[in-house]
């Protein structure tokens, strides 16, 4: 997938997550780096406060990429699981 491709659709699963009234927003490498976080990859990042996790992954458990079904991988994502966000 070509990095525009990508983009729109980490904006449509914005757009979802704020049919659904959650507070989210995009970033990648150079909101990072204007905050003072170096970052150098080419992915994004999809921010939402924690009381919103379950709907986000409800959501991504629903949606496909090219045909593959989304997952969230805690081994090398952020840990979303409520218990971290006490």
């Amino acid at each position: 997938m070509d990095p525009a491709e990508l983009h729109l659709f980490y904006e449509d699963l914005v757009r979802k997550l704020r049919d659904r009234g959650v507070v989210c927003a995009i970033t990648r490498g150079l909101a990072c780096v204007h905050y003072g976080i170096a970052e150098t990859t080419q992915d994004r990042d999809l921010l939402c406060h924690p009381e919103s996790f379950d709907d986000l992954l409800d959501l991504l458990g629903g949606t496909r990429i090219e045909g593959v079904p989304c997952c969230y991988r805690g081994n090398i994502s952020p840990p979303l699981d409520a218990r971290w966000h006490r």
